[in-house]
């Protein structure tokens, strides 16, 4: 294939494929082989926020409720997550992360790290810069349009 010929559009979309199949093959050759990428997907976003409900995780994903209860039991049983009551309001569980969720997330960091260098090796502070208003710009674009704020 001829990058030189592709859209934006198209690079980015192989971009995403290409980092989703190296998720799932460091995944599946690691100590958390027990979980798949999307497992991964919902304890980073659980990592994002102090305090995360079902439904609050479920938004951010576009899922519904049943279908990511299911993930999370799993997630609790493989002992990845942990439900904890509110404070604030005993009737609303939030879902936390333990200690081996914290190790998976710092990891999963640490490759984002690695990637995003890459990406910005020969870049200069003003490129740098650049981007990341872009990337500003970009997430409040599609928060505004889904109405999710992360």
């Amino acid at each position: 294939m001829e990058k030189d010929n592709l859209s934006i559009h198209d690079k980015l979309f192989l971009i995403y494929n290409l980092a989703m199949k190296l998720e799932k093959e460091k995944l599946s050759n690691s100590q958390f082989n027990d979980i798949s990428v999307n497992d991964l997907h919902v304890i980073h976003i659980i990592s994002l926020r102090k305090d995360i409900t079902i439904s609050q995780i479920a938004k951010l994903m576009a899922v519904s409720k049943p279908a990511l209860t299911g993930n999370i039991d799993k997630l609790e049983k493989r002992g990845y997550i942990k439900r904890v009551p509110s404070k604030i309001d005993r009737r609303v569980i939030n879902i936390a992360l333990t200690k081996k969720g914290r190790l998976l997330c710092r990891l999963h960091n640490k490759a984002h790290v690695n990637f995003i260098n890459l990406l910005l090796e020969d870049c200069n502070e003003t490129d740098k810069l650049k981007l990341n208003i872009t990337l500003d710009r970009l997430i409040d674009q599609l928060e505004n349009k889904t109405g999710d704020k992360i």
